[in-house]
């Protein structure tokens, strides 16, 4: 993953360096720090007991969004 490139050396030196990466790379680093917080959230949402039932949850969405009407 992210870690495994980077060498024993660097992880050990205990002075500062910068780590240069593409655009492409960067976004992903962050798109997949967005999923791993929205997990951690959803998992403490469903330890506190902030759930619904399916049920609900189909009774909002439909109040919310009509059906489609077909075209």
């Amino acid at each position: 993953m992210i870690m495994q490139d980077l060498t024993p050396d660097l992880l050990l030196d205990p002075r500062s360096f910068a780590v240069l990466i593409t655009p492409e790379a960067f976004d992903r680093l962050a798109a997949y720090d967005r999923f791993l917080t929205a997990v951690q959230e959803g998992l403490a949402d469903a330890e506190a007991g902030r759930v619904v039932t399916d049920q609900a949850l189909t009774s909002e969405l439909d109040a919310a969004f009509p059906p489609l009407e077909p075209s």
